[in-house]
């Protein structure tokens, strides 16, 4: 198995700022977000995400994308910034600075939007005043979406560093069932939660169908000509453990297919390794174009190219009459004919007694 390499060596602080300057960004915002909500009394409503401030009473927009970087809780905020730093260093090296700090934002901003339109749908339903003043806030949906990146990175046989035995494809649900069981056995409280749920969404569908060029490991880095990692790895019933995923494969195919019926993804293979060569551009050694042999080209090097396939074109012939057939056919002409004079002389002799 591979270990989940990419860390960079050991630099100045100044130089890991240049290096990774969204990794250390986010663990300072993480920072400084915890130190003035606990040193000031109104920030947490400013910073936290609160439904009806967000979309009903003071339309704080704001707090749809500074909800995943606030920490309310030290234990919180010292495990995310952890972890925002160790697998940080090792994600933004890979994708790049812009595309890392795009993929964060996008992930951010997808859950504090889905969270807050979760929780005044549930207000709608229920008619319940309480869930519009809750405060959420937390850096999960961030911290899932990282280990989600560090599995496609990772690839199908990723080792987490140290522990060759634990495989990253398993992190991710790992994290979402603990903090369920938390929510569910010791905080039912525990509004945080959605930021899970919604991060561990947003971040697979980025990298599986938005992100340009990010094969990953288990994609091969090969340059297909749509965006995502088409990776059978990376399928969204692959982050889970064998039991489940004959649950939710058939449900995940199931809603595919429904979302290509509907016009979506149409430009996506099924999976399968020869529709992703249909995919490739036109000049790619490995497109479908370049597999098909060429008309008059040699198939061997060094030798003759076949000659040409000779083929003879012939007029269709008419098979030869029946002589039964024949005779009741003009028999049958013949009576015909009779039948039609019977009738004209008929009509003829009704006119001249009318006359």
């Amino acid at each position: 198995m591979r270990s989940f390499e990419g860390v960079p060596s050991a630099v100045s602080p100044g130089a890991a700022v240049r290096e990774l300057p969204v990794t250390i960004g986010v663990a300072a915002v993480l920072v400084l977000f915890w130190l003035f909500g606990a040193l000031v009394p109104w920030a947490p409503a400013q910073l936290a995400l609160v439904p009806a401030n967000t979309m009903m009473v003071h339309f704080h927009v704001w707090n749809v994308v500074t909800a995943g970087l606030y920490q309310s809780s030290l234990p919180k905020l010292v495990y995310a910034v952890a972890v925002v730093l160790l697998l940080g260093s090792r994600l933004e090296p890979a994708f790049g600075s812009q595309e890392f700090a795009r993929f964060l934002f996008v992930v951010n901003l997808f859950n504090g939007v889905c969270t807050a339109a979760s929780f005044f749908g549930i207000y709608i339903l229920w008619r319940s005043m309480l869930v519009l003043f809750v405060h959420i806030s937390g850096a999960d949906g961030i911290v899932v979406a990282l280990l989600i990146a560090a599995v496609q990175q990772g690839g199908a046989e990723g080792t987490v560093p140290g522990v060759p035995s634990l495989r990253l494809q398993f992190l991710p649900f790992a994290f979402f069932g603990l903090q369920t069981l938390y929510w569910v056995i010791w905080e039912p409280a525990y509004y945080d939660l959605p930021f899970t749920w919604f991060g561990t969404l947003g971040g697979w569908y980025y990298l599986r169908f938005v992100r340009r060029g990010g094969g990953g490991a288990g994609g091969g880095g090969r340059p297909v000509a749509v965006a995502g990692d088409v990776s059978e790895h990376f399928a969204f019933a692959n982050l889970f453990p064998g039991p489940l995923r004959r649950v939710i494969r058939p449900l995940a195919d199931f809603l595919f297919g429904v979302a290509r019926l509907a016009g979506f993804f149409r430009g996506r293979p099924s999976g399968a390794p020869e529709d992703e060569a249909f995919l490739l551009p036109s000049g790619h050694p490995g497109s479908a174009a370049a597999a098909m042999p060429q008309l008059g080209a040699a198939y061997v090097p060094g030798l003759a190219a076949p000659p040409p396939v000779q083929i003879e074109v012939t007029a269709p012939t008419r098979a030869p009459l029946d002589p039964v057939a024949e005779r009741r056919r003009k028999r049958a002409e013949e009576e015909l004919e009779k039948r039609l004079a019977v009738l004209a002389g008929g009509d003829t002799s009704s006119d001249d007694d009318a006359t």
